[in-house]
Parts: structure tokens; C-alpha cells; sequence
């Protein structure tokens, strides 16, 4: 069955094979595309591969980041090597996707062991049999971790990355905060509403006409002092 899908991919691939014979490092059934060795040849990235491709050699290259997007085309990649590159950080899920991989290779790069590294990590200890050099996968900032292996990234930095491989930002309210929110804003306008209530008696006193409760405007001491003195002239003069 294995047969079948090789000569399948083989057919339908659509890149022609003169572009990459002077890389090939070996073929399959005369197609050069099987084996491609692009060490130092100044690669930013990953070059688009083919799915015939069964090895691919990228070392000594100015690679900088192994993105989602890298090897999405090459599905029976079997052995990689990224050696002696400038690899700070790797999504691994680019790496997942290649079901087929036996053997990959991943040292003599300068990665930033923080927080985003953790996934690698984790990668590498899952699958430390086909990552040959695993111990020599290491550290090169921040300084207190440089020379450590990745796979020794402390899990004090680790423990924070609840998802392990990517980083979520809520953006909108939460519905707790909007209710706590809520309670607080009736309670104020409650409290308002009572101390102007308060205010507004505190000009008023309390009689009783007739049984019933009644609440008249307290007067100001100023005023009850002004009656006081109309009245005692108006007794004065007999009236």
C-alpha cells in the first residue's frame, strides 16, 4: 500500500524536477526531489517542500523561526535537520503535522527560553527518540539560561502556559465583573436615594393633628428667634 502512495504523490506532484537536481542528495524511482540538501545556501525560512520528499537537510542556514506554516507540503518527511541555523522559536505544531517523521535534529540554534518555549519542550520530551540530539538542544537567551537545555526550561517559567502551546487574550467583559458591577451601581443609587430622603427631613419635624402624623418644615433658629421678637412687640404695644 506504502508503494501505491509514493507512486501517487510521485505523478501528482506538481514542481518540476530540474529546478532541484542540483540539490538532490539522493532519489526515489529517478526522481532527485526524494532526498534535497540546501545547507548554506542563506534560507530565511523553510523552503516549500514537496510531499515525494522523504529527507531534507536545511543546516547552516539563516533560519530565524519554524512557523505554522512551514512544511505544510511535506507529509512523508522522514528525517530533518535544522542544525547550525538561527532558530529562536519553533511552533511545534508545524512539526506535528509530519506523521512520518523518524528522525529531526534541532541543535547548534540560539533559542529564547521564556514562556514560548514551553511547547518545545514538551515536544522534544515526548519524542525524545527521534529527536537525536536532544541534549545538545539549548539555551541561548535569556542570560540566566544560557548553555541549559531546553528540555530543563524550569517549570516555575512553564507552569503559566495552562494551554502549552498558544496564548489567548480576552478582549471582552467578563460576566461576573458586569454583574458585581450591576449590584454595586443599585446600591449606590439606594444609598443616594436614602440621604437625600435624610436631608430632606432634617427640615421638618413631626405633629399630631387630629391623631394623624404630620410633617411640618422645622424652622430655621434664626427665624424662631425673628417670631419671638414680633412677638414680644406686639405685646408691648397691647395688641
Amino acid at each position: 500500500m506504502r508503494c501505491y502512495v509514493w507512486i501517487f504523490l510521485l505523478v501528482h506532484s506538481s514542481t518540476t524536477i530540474s529546478n532541484v537536481t542540483e540539490y538532490s542528495c539522493g532519489s526515489l524511482i529517478g526522481d532527485p526531489r526524494f532526498c534535497l540538501n540546501f545547507t548554506g545556501l542563506g534560507y530565511r525560512s523553510p523552503p516549500d517542500g514537496f510531499n515525494i520528499t522523504n529527507r531534507l537537510i536545511l543546516r547552516n542556514n539563516e533560519i530565524q523561526m519554524i512557523k505554522i506554516s512551514d512544511f505544510v507540503n511535506q507529509a512523508m518527511l522522514r528525517y530533518l535537520d535544522l542544525t547550525e541555523n538561527r532558530i529562536t522559536y519553533v511552533d511545534v505544531k508545524s512539526l506535528d503535522r509530519l506523521s512520518e517523521l523518524h528522525q529531526i535534529q534541532l541543535s547548534k540554534n540560539p533559542y529564547n527560553c521564556d514562556l514560548l518555549a514551553c511547547p518545545l519542550k514538551s515536544w522534544i520530551l515526548k519524542r525524545s527518540t527521534i529527536v537525536v540530539d536532544a541534549m545538545e538542544v539549548k539555551c541561548r537567551t535569556p542570560l540566566s539560561m544560557e548553555g541549559r537545555e531546553v528540555i530543563n526550561i524550569p517549570d516555575s517559567i512553564c507552569r503559566n502556559n495552562s494551554n502549552n502551546n498558544s496564548f489567548q487574550i480576552n478582549t471582552g467583559p467578563d460576566s461576573t465583573v458586569i454583574g458585581v458591577c450591576v449590584v454595586l451601581g443599585l446600591v449606590m443609587i439606594s444609598v443616594a436615594a436614602v440621604s437625600i430622603r435624610m436631608r430632606a427631613l432634617r427640615g421638618q419635624h413631626v405633629v399630631l393633628n387630629h391623631g394623624n402624623m404630620v410633617l411640618r418644615r422645622r424652622d430655621n433658629p434664626s427665624d424662631q428667634q425673628g417670631s419671638l421678637a414680633r412677638a414680644t412687640a406686639l405685646a408691648a404695644m397691647g395688641i
